[in-house]
């Protein structure tokens, strides 16, 4: 690959990574299979044109738009990693602190991509509250992408993303999907009303979500992974701020928190074998 051809890339990595924090410079298959999608939805022939045109005439509001929609993984599943909602978040709400709380529980999916983790959540919490009388749940869900963000809210799904990972039981389809082809699945009312989906770069001031915080429970799963180790620790605080006293941060399974060198107020600690973190409540902000 010739050496300009070496510098458009490393000038769309650092791009993608100051617009949404993803770190390419160490994969280039990826970046470039990312650049290759982006350029032809951007009409260039190639990553090339496609980097003559933003040093020429800037990001535009469309192009930054595109690689928020098109940067990240998006990787996702219903019950992904499914110990985490059926036992970890489970036990947490099992606690009698959950029990007895009058006020609403809330809960954040933080990088919810498609929507799969949110509903995910949502169902968990929804057979909680048949055990408790009188109990609320809101949970939000957030992404930077609006694409993302379009199907999430949209709740429809194909068998097969319903299925991947052994995700969703014969009878949770059931319970909270229609479908009249058995192709696409569209989840119901009941489901789709139990969850807000909004837009949130982790990137910047969280504005969208702290509006409806503070939350008990934060999932930021598998999105950390993709950070440089300084970002990573931005938007861990920031995130952390958005915790009750005594809430709980819940990473993906590949994810440790580097935490000496942050000021998280973050404790690490295991649930049914699980690793997740639980708020101090003396640094708490809220």
């Amino acid at each position: 690959m010739p050496d300009s051809h070496q510098y458009v890339l490393r000038y769309f990595a650092s791009l993608i990574e100051k617009e949404v924090g993803i770190r390419y410079k160490d994969d280039q298959y990826q970046l470039k299979k990312r650049l290759d999608d982006m350029s032809q939805i951007a009409g260039y022939a190639d990553c090339s044109q496609f980097y003559d045109f933003i040093k020429n005439n800037g990001l535009t509001v469309q192009l930054r738009e595109m690689i928020w929609n098109l940067a990240g993984n998006h990787e996702t599943s219903f019950f992904r990693n499914k110990m985490v909602f059926t036992n970890t978040l489970r036990s947490i709400l099992d606690t009698p602190d959950y029990q007895k709380m009058i006020r609403p529980v809330k809960i954040w999916s933080a990088a919810c991509s498609s929507g799969q983790e949110a509903y995910s959540i949502a169902i968990v919490c929804a057979k909680w509250q048949s055990q408790q009388r009188g109990r609320q749940v809101n949970v939000i869900a957030s992404d930077v992408s609006s694409d993302m963000l379009k199907k999430a809210t949209s709740g429809s799904y194909s068998l097969q993303e319903l299925n991947k990972d052994s995700g969703l039981l014969p009878e949770e389809i059931r319970e909270w999907f229609d479908t009249s082809d058995a192709k696409t699945y569209h989840a119901k009312t009941a489901l789709k009303s139990r969850v807000l989906f909004l837009r949130q770069n982790l990137l910047q001031p969280l504005r969208a979500a702290g509006a409806h915080g503070p939350f008990d429970i934060i999932f930021l799963r598998n999105v950390l992974i993709y950070f440089h180790e300084a970002i990573r620790k931005k938007v861990t605080e920031k995130v952390a701020d958005l915790l009750v006293p005594n809430g709980y941060l819940i990473p993906g399974a590949t994810e440790s928190l580097s935490l000496d060198a942050g000021n998280t107020g973050l404790e690490r600690m295991s649930v049914n074998g699980n690793f997740i973190y639980q708020k101090k409540p003396e640094t708490s902000v809220l």
